[in-house]
């Protein structure tokens, strides 16, 4: 095969991945519009895991509000001396969100459920001074899982949309370049081998531990992560289509020397 057959079949092929890469997740993104609820079945294990921990965190976390007035400082003096009793009280708490979790999670996931649109109404913060009423009030603390249930869920469509737009333009300036520059599809392979690589470890995430890719999509420091990654192969289109890939041929030829290979890449 001579180098023409070669870099023949290197822009097909750089194109083909484009173009499905684009339409997947194209495809993903449409899905959380058209099927909202596809999210929600997707997430349901995790969304689970997460509402404990964060209504957990919610009722560890209640106490009167820090103030220099007479009735916050009442307030903190009578949290202190009745500390050991809100203890208990917190802990029946946990255990009574964790009875009606799956009664709540059930309800507010009925799409024709009223409670949501009565939960944009809801409360927002759990108060220590409502402890005693929640603990006698199954409604409220249902209430509360709920209205953690939605605003879990809205995070996830809002992280899942960001993830598969940035894919879907990342695949959409491969396929563009590649038509554009057909010259560059050499240099095309180095982001082309990232996304593609990027794209099969969620694929397999998404497949096999679907909750660690919730928690990449969802965890600040792991989406910036990602985020970064992306942006290096957005750099790189970049070099590609307006610099002639002169950083990425750089590049190129210094991997290539370390690995000991004579092959070169010049400017495209």
């Amino acid at each position: 095969m001579n180098p023409s057959q070669g870099d023949s079949i290197e822009r097909w092929l750089l194109k083909i991945a484009g173009a499905l890469g684009f339409a997947i997740f194209a495809a993903f993104f449409a899905l959380t519009f058209a099927m909202p609820r596809w999210v929600e079945d997707f997430a349901a294990g995790y969304v689970e895991v997460e509402i404990i921990e964060q209504v957990d965190a919610s009722i560890d976390a209640a106490r009167p509000q820090p103030g220099k007035g007479l009735l916050s400082r009442a307030a903190a003096e009578l949290y202190e001396r009745n500390e050991p009793e809100i203890l208990r009280l917190k802990t029946d708490l946990k255990t009574r969100s964790r009875e009606l979790l799956s009664a709540a999670m059930a309800a507010v996931r009925d799409p024709t459920c009223e409670c949501r649109v009565r939960l944009a109404r809801a409360l927002q913060e759990l108060d220590a001074l409502r402890l005693t009423q929640l603990l006698t009030d199954n409604a409220g603390i249902s209430t509360f899982i709920q209205q953690k249930y939605l605003d879990l869920v809205a995070e996830l469509k809002r992280e899942i949309r960001i993830f598969t737009a940035t894919n879907a333009v990342s695949f959409l300036l491969l396929l563009l370049v590649a038509f554009a520059k057909p010259q560059a599809s050499r240099h095309l392979l180095f982001p082309g081998v990232l996304l593609f690589a990027s794209t099969l470890f969620c694929a397999w995430l998404y497949l096999f531990s679907q909750n660690w890719l919730l928690v990449i999509l969802h965890g600040d420091y792991t989406g910036f992560a990602y985020t970064a990654y992306l942006g290096l192969v957005y750099l790189f289109f970049c070099d590609i289509a307006l610099n002639r890939g002169r950083i990425t041929s750089h590049i190129a030829n210094g991997s290539a020397s370390i690995v000991g290979s004579a092959a070169t890449l010049s400017p495209c």
